[in-house]
């Protein structure tokens, strides 16, 4: 059993539970003209 798909998703599950609140945060101060910086 290869172990990369595992390994791809729990990196994937932690980066966005670890991005999450900053996208809340900088929509909350900044409003939705701050999009472009995330897409970056």
């Amino acid at each position: 059993m290869h172990i990369d798909g595992l390994l791809i998703g729990l990196l994937a599950f932690l980066i966005i539970g670890v991005l999450h609140p900053v996208v809340i945060k900088g929509e909350y101060y900044f409003g939705i003209k701050i999009w472009p910086v995330f897409l970056v």
